[in-house]
């Protein structure tokens, strides 16, 4: 490290690529020295730089090598990933042994804009929270088992976290992910989410409960009339039902396993 800090010019020299940087927010002096060895050998994949502390340090790194590098965001296991992996339980328990810092670290939350392309001011414009990783979120909250959840006061706001977190992996392995927003009248309607892609509009609400009419798609109706200037798509309402059906012409009902899972319903 003190090589690299010293005369990161000298070591980039002479170092053997391809080559991993590691944590390398505590090496700054090593952008400005990539920067200039990338202008000199354009050839792609010469490095590799990875980081998980100093979130704003990142940023800035990021914006340094602004049409250098390629900027991936590297999520948590998704659930189909888990499904596959051995019992790693000792491990896990360890890793969680501070999940007050895990949750308060900034990587761990999303924050998704408000959709308010539109002149009515009784939009909220405010950002919709959410945490990366819902498990630590139930490990928080003493909840261990799927029984416990389902009885649990925060049943619903954690399955609408664990969805989102999901979708999210999903859209960030796509090359052209879309944007992710929700949507929130002052009055209290509300779109849990709304992709936007190529020009469409997808509204998604995503329900904890396994009986979903015709009323629990108000919401996505109401987006899609105020916005009818707009190509939105068809609704969709993710929950724990066990298949999938129209709850009007324009909307269906998704089990939350075809989504997060992809399994076939």
């Amino acid at each position: 490290m003190q090589n690299i800090r010293r005369d990161p010019d000298l070591f980039l020299n002479n170092t053997k690529l391809p080559v991993i940087f590691d944590e390398v927010e505590y090496a700054p002096e090593l952008i400005p020295a990539l920067k200039r060895f990338i202008d000199k050998n354009k050839r792609p994949g010469q490095f590799l730089l990875t980081g998980s502390q100093q979130w704003g340090v990142l940023n800035t790194i990021a914006e340094s090598l602004a049409g250098r590098a390629i900027i991936i965001t590297l999520d948590g296991f998704s659930l189909a990933e888990i499904a596959n992996m051995t019992n790693n339980k000792p491990w896990l328990l360890h890793w969680l042994d501070n999940p007050d810092q895990f949750l308060a670290h900034p990587p761990n939350r999303l924050s998704l804009p408000s959709y308010s392309n539109n002149p009515i001011k009784r939009i909220s414009e405010k950002p919709k929270g959410y945490f990366a990783d819902t498990g630590q979120v139930c490990y928080s909250q003493m909840i261990s088992s799927p029984e416990a959840i389902a009885a649990h006061p925060l049943w619903g706001a954690l399955f609408e976290n664990a969805v989102v977190s999901e979708l999210r992996k999903q859209a960030n392995l796509i090359s052209t992910p879309p944007q992710f927003y929700h949507w929130r009248l002052y009055s209290g309607a509300e779109v849990d989410l709304v992709l936007e892609r190529d020009g469409k509009f997808y509204p998604i609400e995503i329900k904890a409960k396994s009986k979903v009419t015709s009323q629990d798609a108000k919401n996505i109706t109401a987006f899609r009339k105020l916005y009818s200037h707009l190509n939105v798509q068809k609704g969709l309402i993710i929950a724990p039902t066990e298949s999938r059906y129209a709850v009007t012409e324009n909307d269906w009902v998704m089990p939350w396993d075809c989504v997060v899972l992809k399994k076939s319903s």
